[in-house]
């Protein structure tokens, strides 16, 4: 752990990162988040509830977008129950 930590400490200098630095550690975070993300998908499917909405989280963290499962929809209650 700690490879972004890395690379940015590595590309500063005096305190600053030149924009195409920048721009290569972020394209080399969004591989491993992209390629993470499919890995969760698929292990997904071989979990059991539980450690399948803790993926779910981190799949939305990551990606930003609410797995369908984890949109809840009440349905309306009649007037006065």
């Amino acid at each position: 752990m700690g490879n972004i930590k890395n690379l940015v400490k590595n590309a500063s200098k005096n305190g600053t990162i030149s924009e195409d630095a920048a721009t290569a550690i972020a394209l080399a975070a969004d591989n491993l988040l992209g390629r993470s993300v499919l890995l969760l998908t698929e292990l997904k499917k071989q979990v059991g509830t539980v450690t399948g909405e803790k993926i779910n989280e981190l799949l939305t963290d990551i990606t930003g977008v609410k797995s369908k499962d984890l949109v809840y929809f009440f349905e309306k209650e009649p007037e006065g129950q």
